[in-house]
């Protein structure tokens, strides 16, 4: 009996090396190392960890403002990590101090690794907006294995589109393993009746997403996968031994994931995206899933 229960829990324990175990992440590891998913264009205020949970913008006073153009621009971002419930917002605010001052435009990603991300700015020219006007852009995202949202932003002064060419270079391409986009119904809309292109997808023409019902990306790495359980028979009769090894099993798993848990070196699955939603804006549209393959 005591050889059978130590075959159980070495069984146990090989179970729980096979789930995904990583330190769960902190903001605070990216103390001195810059913001773990930044604005590459146009260029971000800058990153305090210690604030980087304050909304709206991470405690980091309004910065040098970047030409930005009214119609057709671009917002490319750099990712340092996985990144959970990665929301793109604006406001016609030059100097924000409420999180709901800002308008969502686009769909919720619901997590993107490490790389590199591009997807098209705001239409302010078809939001009323005019040249020389000022912005705010705004990131609000959850790293992956840490409850809370994080703010980033970026301020902007608006120029005419004709002959508008950005004053550094950036890349505008996703270059990442993993990038998975939910669906309009399911994507944050925080003052969205203020859109003029509401219930539009701005990844639409973007060659490098894909109308896919999978959000599992092909090359995916960084998200948990669906667990799966088996039942193993030791050399116990069915009748003798089929409950009391399961129950055995299962319990010896629980108390290694449990620990495992309690000191973080391992997570689970992935929050819920932040919902927040506007009585007044009921029109979405009903786009499918996206999935960049790379």
């Amino acid at each position: 009996m005591l050889f059978q229960t130590l075959a159980t829990l070495a069984a146990g324990a090989s179970v729980a090396s096979a789930v995904a175990i990583e330190p769960r992440a902190s903001i605070m590891d990216f103390d001195g190392k810059g913001s773990p998913v930044s604005f590459a264009f146009p260029a971000s205020r800058g990153f305090i960890a210690s604030k980087a949970k304050e909304a709206p913008c991470g405690g980091v006073p309004v910065g040098k403002r970047t030409p930005f153009p009214l119609s057709g621009g671009d917002v490319a971002l750099s990712q340092k990590t996985n990144i959970d419930n990665l929301n793109i917002l604006y406001t016609k605010d030059s100097d924000p101090t409420r999180f709901h001052a800002f308008s969502s435009y686009t769909q919720t990603i619901t997590n993107i690794g490490a790389g590199h991300f591009c997807t098209k700015g705001p239409d302010f020219g078809q939001m009323g907006f005019k040249a020389g006007d000022d912005a705010t852009l705004l990131l609000i995202y959850q790293l992956d294995g840490e409850k809370g949202y994080n703010y980033h932003c970026a301020d902007v002064s608006l120029v005419e589109t004709a002959g508008f060419k950005a004053q550094s270079e950036y890349v505008c391409g996703n270059y990442t393993s993993t990038l998975n986009v939910a669906s309009s119904d399911d994507s944050m809309k925080l003052n969205a009746f203020e859109v003029g292109t509401q219930g539009t997808n701005p990844h639409k023409d973007d060659p490098n997403i894909n109308t896919s019902s999978n959000v599992n990306g092909g090359s995916s790495s960084g998200g948990a996968s669906a667990s799966s359980s088996s039942t193993s028979k030791d050399g116990l009769s069915a009748a003798a031994g089929g409950g009391i090894g399961a129950g055995v099993t299962l319990a010896a798993v629980a108390a290694v994931l449990a620990a495992l848990y309690a000191v973080g070196r391992v997570h689970f699955g992935k929050r819920d995206p932040l919902a927040l939603r506007n009585t007044q804006s009921q029109t979405s549209s009903t786009q499918d899933l996206k999935e960049v393959r790379v």
